[in-house]
């Protein structure tokens, strides 16, 4: 199953850096602007899921990719077996946070109040989501230099994926040379 999901993201790893950057960036964009508007609140959660599955997509897409290239150059990062649970604890963390999330609205200046029931959720989700991050950029890294990178040497890929825009931007026309 793993191969048939790393099939249709590697689609991403094709596109423009614009076109990627737009399939990440506009539905936020656009259920940020729309708030405002009074519109449904279960579709702006549908059209930011879709941006985030794009994003965890290209993710995945990036570390296989990368990972492929160290196996053919014989070269093997123990740390990287943990990347599946990883994507499983975001996805599950994310969707249980989703359903955990209560929102109501003040009728004072239509301002939305958001509570967390359990704190840890969103918690572990973020830690699980930066350990992504982590080896994502670790694995593309040592990827491109061909030995395992040190922290030093992947630091700037990690701030650039932190800053996902950014990242997309910058770290798109490397993977397609990889």
């Amino acid at each position: 199953m793993e191969k048939q999901i790393y099939g249709l993201a590697s689609a991403l790893l094709k596109l423009n850096r614009w076109w990627l950057l737009l399939l990440v960036g506009v539905p936020i964009s656009i259920s940020l602007y729309s708030k405002g508007a009074g519109s449904n609140e279960t579709t702006n959660q549908i059209i930011v899921n879709f941006s985030g599955a794009v994003l965890l997509f290209w993710l995945f897409a990036i570390k296989h990719k990368a990972n492929d290239k160290l196996i053919e150059n014989g070269i093997k990062i123990q740390i990287l077996q943990y990347f599946n649970i990883l994507i499983i604890f975001n996805i599950v963390f994310y969707v249980l946070s989703f359903f955990a999330t209560k929102t109501i609205d003040s009728s004072y200046n239509n301002i939305q109040i958001h509570y967390v029931t359990p704190i840890i959720i969103p918690i572990v989700f973020c830690i699980s989501f930066f350990g992504t991050l982590f080896l994502v950029s670790k694995t593309l890294v040592s990827a491109e230099l061909n030995k395992e990178a040190t922290f030093n040497e992947f630091l700037t890929t990690l701030i650039l994926l932190i800053f996902t825009p950014i990242g997309i931007w910058f770290i798109q026309p490397r993977v397609q040379q990889l």
